[in-house]
């Protein structure tokens, strides 16, 4: 890998990942918006189910009592319920758990006098037989988080409803543990906040009126603090609301550089090993090479005893084998032609010797 593609390449991964950390904010936004539908259907589904099972309007008024505690200890959700008259009067007393008193039931939210009162200016009119009406949300003082006043029309056609304030706690649990180094918020359709966890500052309610149709959108702004943003919106179906997802535009391309930095560092080491691999290679390449070369030049200028001397089971060590092979044979038959040359000039010799012997004779 050379530096022009391994800049390229973190580039690239640059890139791709501040791409992701839109994306999951964008799915963290969609998700968020759909947990908070999801959870007012199923208690708007279970509540229903609930009031139908029970004959109300003849019903005494410790029937009534229980029916309330038994709704109120069904979902830790509710911390007010109360029933209603088809003019929307109650005809029971308001079951919660009033502040500065221990609590009977764990896990539901004190009420006060005054979040009591809010409760009921907030409740919408009754829906009908077997209907559902949802009223504007709100945040009790106090209250760890928004609560969403709710009204179900007993399918009964009796007149009576339930109504119940539901806290929205379980939404903000699931907004925490994804806030980290981001903030999350949800916000009404005035742009009220109604939820919020993680960094403050980052949402401005404002930038989220206008933005939305039915789709998840992606923003980038600047803060009145001039902290840089990257933001993801999503409406929450049927409500009007707007899940806010927002981080620091710095944390997104410092995780950048880190994987940048990153891919430096897994770059480097292996053009540092492909360099090594490469030194290496050529070694033990030219090295054997060179070997048989001094070899062959010896055989040539007549060393016929030389030899190659190289191990291993790959091909140059093959082609030395067969080199050794064929030096020593050229040996031996050196060999034996010098052998046969002396015997000629020995039997020349004595031919010689007879020549002469002859010729004194005569």
């Amino acid at each position: 890998m050379c530096s022009s593609d391994l800049v390229a390449t973190t580039e690239v991964a640059g890139s791709q990942v501040q791409a992701r950390i839109v994306d999951f904010e964008l799915g963290a936004a969609r998700s968020l918006g759909a947990v908070v539908t999801r959870q007012l259907q199923d208690t708007e589904r279970v509540l229903v189910q609930q009031l139908a099972n029970f004959r109300l309007d003849t019903a005494s008024d410790d029937a009534r009592a229980a029916f309330l505690v038994a709704t109120y200890r069904l979902y830790p959700e509710i911390a007010i319920a109360v029933l209603l008259d088809e003019d929307g009067q109650e005809i029971t007393t308001p079951l919660y758990q009033p502040t500065g008193q221990p609590a009977s039931i764990p896990g539901h939210d004190l009420v006060s006098e005054a979040r009591l009162a809010a409760f009921r200016r907030s409740l919408p009119a009754s829906p009908g037989a077997g209907g559902v009406a949802l009223g504007e949300a709100y945040q009790p003082e106090g209250a760890e988080a928004a609560v969403m006043p709710i009204v179900i029309g007993s399918a009964r056609g009796d007149g009576v409803s339930l109504a119940v304030e539901l806290s929205l706690a379980p939404v903000a649990s699931r907004m925490s543990a994804l806030a980290e180094g981001r903030e999350i918020t949800v916000l009404d359709g005035s742009g009220q906040v109604l939820l919020r966890a993680g960094e403050a500052g980052l949402v401005e309610p404002e930038r989220a009126q206008g933005l939305l149709t039915n789709a998840a959108v992606d923003l980038r702004y600047t803060t009145r603090q001039g902290v840089e943003v990257v933001a993801a919106l999503a409406r929450v179906a049927d409500q009007g609301w707007v899940v806010a997802v927002a981080e620091p535009a710095d944390a997104v391309r410092a995780t950048a550089r880190q994987i940048q930095a990153r891919t430096w560092y897994v770059g480097g080491i292996a053009l540092l090993v492909a360099v090594v691999g490469g030194i290496y290679l050529t070694r033990s390449i030219t090295g054997p090479v060179i070997t048989l070369r001094d070899a062959a030049r010896a055989v040539g200028g007549g060393d016929l005893a030389q030899r190659a001397r190289i191990d291993g089971g790959d091909e140059l060590a093959e082609l030395a084998r067969d080199f050794n092979q064929m030096t020593a044979s050229l040996e031996r038959n050196a060999t034996e032609i010098a052998a046969k040359n002396i015997e000629i000039e020995r039997f020349n010799a004595e031919l010689q010797d007879r020549v002469e012997i002859g010729r004194a004779h005569v």
